[in-house]
């Protein structure tokens, strides 16, 4: 009951946080106007046009839309360290420990918060996904509205998992604006090296917490889109063989050692 009222308490205060809404409205705002506008853009590969409404119909579009909305989860995982760090910042950790929260309940509620935010995301983007699908398909077609909604599920734990890192970093760090600056500074780094190995052919970047997630949702085939069925078969991807199966597991590995560590530090720590 104590740790029920905990989380709710969590919750609460976070749903009545201005900046919270701004964040969540910020990024799906961004998602809706680049995913509305991506089946209109007139490109051309190889002189073929590319049918970009093609990833827009079902079941393809549970692909295209998980993949593109991969790239604002990073404005929630700044959102997560926002939240954590204000609770420093005010001393709101100092406060519950004094009204009788154990160490553990106040990590069990955080990280409830995180689950709270990744699903509130997942719904949305599965709403999104849906009108989308209905617009772009065909009515026969309806019948394949379910194939591949696995992404979806494999978009929540992209979202858990990148919110546990953020969770991670303002645990250890306490400070907003240095958690924000090395949040961004390990990814363009992460990034930077998964370049370097794949200039050097070598496959070592999938190891990495952030590259290992964003490969539980990779972009759709670039061959779909193409209107030319010659050059479709002229062109030959190089795709990433390695099971999603090996990505699922190195990402919960990661997501586990994150919130581990943000247990043992929460022991130790002096808030």
């Amino acid at each position: 009951m104590k740790l029920y009222k905990t989380i709710s308490t969590e919750l609460i205060k976070t749903i009545y946080y201005n900046g919270f809404w701004i964040i969540i409205a910020m990024t799906l705002a961004l998602f809706i106007f680049i995913s509305a506008f991506v089946p209109f853009f007139d490109i051309q590969l190889f002189g073929s046009a590319l049918d970009l409404k093609s990833y827009y119909k079902f079941p393809l579009i549970w692909k295209t839309t998980t993949w593109l909305s991969s790239f604002f989860i990073h404005l929630l995982s700044l959102l997560t360290i926002i939240l954590v760090t204000n609770d420093y910042n005010f001393n709101t950790f100092k406060q519950s420990i004094i009204t009788g929260l154990s160490r553990t309940e106040i990590i069990i509620s955080k990280i409830f918060l995180i689950l709270f935010i990744s699903t509130l995301y997942t719904l949305v983007v599965t709403i999104i996904t849906l009108i989308y699908g209905f617009g772009f398909t065909e009515s026969e077609n309806y019948r394949l509205i379910f194939d591949n909604y696995s992404n979806v599920l494999l978009l929540f734990l992209q979202t858990f998992g990148l919110l546990s890192f953020a969770l991670f970093i303002a645990f250890f760090l306490k400070s907003t604006a240095v958690s924000v600056i090395v949040y961004i500074a390990y990814y363009i780094f992460e990034n930077f090296l998964s370049f370097i190995f794949f200039v050097n052919q070598k496959d070592f970047s999938k190891y990495f917490p952030l590259e290992a997630m964003s490969n539980l949702n990779p972009n759709p085939s670039l061959t779909t889109a193409l209107s030319d069925p010659l050059l479709k078969e002229q062109i030959t991807e190089t795709a990433d063989t390695t099971s999603i199966v090996f990505f699922l597991a190195i990402s919960i590995s990661y997501i586990l050692f994150f919130l581990t560590l943000v247990f043992f530090k929460s022991k130790r720590q002096n808030y």
